[in-house]
């Protein structure tokens, strides 16, 4: 079986082909002269002091974030993406979908995925579920005063070393 860290990484194979593919097609149809366009995912991020409190915040607003996405489509029967969704904050994780724990592991994280993969930003969804204001605000605070700082004006290499 795998570890969660192998799991992460062949969810990041995957994110390194679709990026290579788009390059491949991009090139294909754009001088080399123009400028090229920057590629980007989103993750779902929350952060706090320990790994532990981080995933016990958030888990239950993250399944109920989730229950308030799907809400029309299920009452209504219509067909839906849930195949991408999930209420389970750990599948996420494990996809590689959602950052969770310590400004240091996410510091990792995201230089991992920038390393790994080829993107050039990452999008941020640090508001989701009923979060407590005073807890997202903490969050942000981290990720602004510990986490950011790290990827100002150098590449992700250099992060991955911080």
């Amino acid at each position: 079986t795998q570890s969660p860290i192998e799991v992460r990484r062949e969810k990041r194979s995957r994110l390194t082909s679709a990026v290579e593919r788009y390059w491949e097609a991009w090139e294909k149809h754009h001088s080399t002269s123009e400028q090229r366009p920057k590629i980007g995912t989103i993750r779902t991020l929350f952060i706090a002091d320990t790994q532990q409190e981080a995933l016990d915040i958030a888990r239950p607003n993250f399944r109920q974030h989730y229950n308030s996405l799907v809400k029309l489509w299920n009452e209504f029967n219509m067909p839906t993406a849930t195949q991408s969704f999930t209420p389970d904050l750990d599948e996420e994780i494990a996809d590689d979908k959602a950052y969770v724990g310590t400004p240091a592991q996410v510091r990792e994280q995201i230089a991992q995925l920038v390393e790994q993969t080829g993107v050039e930003y990452v999008v941020l969804r640090p508001l989701f579920g009923d979060l407590p204001i005073d807890r997202a605000l903490y969050s942000f605070h981290l990720f602004v005063n510990e986490v950011m700082p790290a990827f100002r004006g150098s590449g992700a290499a250099a992060v991955a070393s911080a």
